[in-house]
């Protein structure tokens, strides 16, 4: 686009801010042509947030350059396990190729991408679709034996002796402990895309923090009615960051790809919600929930969604601690978090392994 615009006379010259943050060597790859190679803006914002100036998807963003070796460091070439083809295992596997090591790369599923999957479904999700692809494809390049559809089992992993392992293993989908969540009409948040047209009209959302906000913008394009509740009195409580205005603003208003002005988006009703709300029970009728002042109403719905988090599996990562005589974990398997926190984690573990 860059050239086009240069071409047709409409610029002399085109500048980028973040687009280097993400890849400072953008302009180098462009120049070589190695446009698959430039690591993708997600547009997080992240690095305009005050105090922080941190990327998602650049964890040497944050740290001084000299701590950061790209090259192989010529010591001992180990093989390596890494368990789990999320964002956290495919940049640890990416990296810790690119220091020499020995690389297998394990994934239960048939394909990689892990939960960032969920942006291939999202139209407002396109950027982190295209970091995941850049992920799939940078993968793919380097000598790492990648093995999907695959259950890397801490027995199996013991019994082939690597010298060290990256557990990026992920977190397990938590549903609460309320009346009626095993009927057939409640499903987990993270199993809704590619289902939409079959969750019916009338859809209740429990938990409204920046999944349960976004997965309600999302249904809007299908025509939903969705009722979406949230324990605290606002929604995405905690949640302090430019992006969350967009997310609140948009649950409530109307979205258009080509309109960016937002005064232009009228107030949709497609939405409403209930703070400070919790859900005692699931009937067959739908979703009962209590309002602050003790008063229990019934919420009509075709599907209840939990969006209610992941959590940690505890006993499966302690069966991986004595795996081999380095194991280091990294992502959602410490601790449900963000692209950040696993891009950051990854990019430490590779930098322990020497």
């Amino acid at each position: 686009m860059a050239e086009e615009l240069i071409a047709e006379g409409t610029a002399d010259f085109v500048a980028m801010a973040r687009s280097f943050i993400a890849d400072p060597d953008w302009g180098k790859k462009a120049m070589l042509g190695l446009e698959e190679d430039i690591r993708p803006c997600i547009r997080c914002l992240k690095c305009l947030e005050p105090g922080n100036g941190a990327c998602s998807v650049n964890p040497r963003r944050i740290i001084p350059e000299p701590l950061f070796p790209h090259e192989p460091l010529g010591k001992k070439v180990k093989r390596v396990a890494v368990i789990g083809g999320g964002p956290a295992g495919m940049l640890a596997a990416v990296e810790l190729e690119r220091k020499g090591h020995q690389v297998d790369l394990y994934e239960q599923r048939e394909q990689l991408g892990g939960r960032l999957g969920f942006s291939e479904y999202m139209k407002f999700k396109k950027d982190i679709c295209r970091y995941q692809e850049y992920l799939i494809r940078q993968v793919s390049k380097r000598k790492i034996q990648i093995h999907l559809g695959q259950k890397a089992t801490p027995e199996r992993i013991a019994e082939l002796q690597y010298d060290a392992v990256v557990v990026a293993a992920g977190a397990e989908n938590f549903i609460p402990p309320i009346l009626g969540t095993d009927q057939k009409k409640v499903m987990h948040s993270a199993n809704v895309f590619g289902k939409e047209e079959t969750l019916g009209e009338r859809i209740v959302i429990i938990g409204g923090g920046s999944v349960g906000c976004e997965l309600a913008f999302h249904l809007k394009d299908f025509g939903k009615k969705i009722s979406l509740v949230e324990m605290s009195d606002r929604l995405l409580p905690g949640e302090t960051s430019m992006e969350s205005f967009y997310t609140q603003f948009y649950v409530t208003h109307e979205y258009h790809m080509k309109n960016k002005n937002m005064i232009q988006n009228h107030v949709s009703d497609q939405v409403k919600t209930y703070l400070g709300a919790k859900c005692a029970e699931i009937t067959e009728e739908g979703a009962v929930i209590e309002m602050p002042d003790g008063t229990r109403i019934m919420l009509d719905a075709d599907t209840v969604i939990m969006a209610t988090g992941l959590r940690v599996d505890e006993e499966k990562i302690e069966a991986y601690k004595a795996v081999a005589p380095q194991v280091i974990f990294a992502g959602d398997c410490v601790k449900p978090g963000t692209i950040l926190t696993a891009t950051s984690q990854a990019y430490g573990a590779s930098l322990q392994i020497d």
